[in-house]
């Protein structure tokens, strides 16, 4: 029974398995799986776990976090080429090689899509800005690295008043949150095909779509009692 739902939950770890259980984020959970339950029974020695944790690298310092920032107002961007052993980028089924996401502050809540070339960043941020008016909320801060810097993404938020901060690696206006995002997005897709020899890499836009949506289903530790859909839609 823990294996099973360790496994549905994205092979979440033994805190983030507690927290599900222990805040009920989701109806349905069996009774059976109680908290007593799963520290007894949690694969520490989960073979696909091992598989996608081989990336992990130290994470950088906890920066203080704001509750007092509203939702929907200050987001980060990254941007991911998804390459094979041979450093290559791997085309998707439907022929994506890049991915990106965007994370809101306050909720957590991550926006994403795949696309087939880094090109033309403008129009993922003008798509992801019209995503956050069409849920009521105003965006005032994007956080992004120089790969977003252009002058076209410039020119877009000076248009809607938005201030552009451009990423200072380990400072307080990094990309951090984001960037771990990705690489545990990795590792997870990682995990979903270590013991899965029909699962090949070109499914791995698929993984990525399902991934981010069950991230967005779980509570997280900045706001253990709510998901980020919840917070946020």
């Amino acid at each position: 029974l823990v294996i099973y739902w360790h496994s549905v939950w994205r092979h979440c770890s033994l805190d983030q398995m507690l927290s599900i259980v222990r805040n009920r984020i989701f109806d349905g959970i069996p009774v059976q799986l109680t908290e007593q339950v799963i520290r007894k029974y949690f694969p520490n020695d989960c073979v696909d776990c091992a598989v996608g944790n081989i990336q992990l690298t130290t994470p950088p310092g906890p920066q203080p976090f704001d509750p007092s920032i509203p939702v929907g107002a200050s987001w980060q961007v990254d941007a991911k080429t998804f390459k094979g052993d041979d450093r290559r980028a791997i085309k998707s089924i439907g022929g994506s090689t890049h991915s990106i996401c965007a994370i809101d502050y306050r909720s957590g809540r991550v926006w994403s899509k795949t696309v087939r070339s880094r090109k033309s960043m403008v129009v993922h941020i003008r798509e992801l800005i019209e995503f956050n008016k069409s849920n009521g909320y105003t965006m005032t801060t994007l956080t992004v690295d120089d790969e977003f810097n252009t002058t076209a993404i410039q020119h877009l938020c000076n248009q809607e008043h938005i201030l552009l901060r451009v990423a200072i690696p380990d400072e307080h206006f990094a990309i951090g949150n984001i960037e771990r995002f990705h690489r545990n997005l990795h590792e997870s897709l990682a995990k979903a095909k270590a013991s899965k020899p029909w699962v090949t890499p070109r499914w791995w836009a698929m993984g990525f779509h399902r991934d981010v949506d069950l991230y967005n289903c779980f509570s997280t530790l900045r706001n253990p009692l709510t998901s980020p859909y919840e917070m946020y839609d």
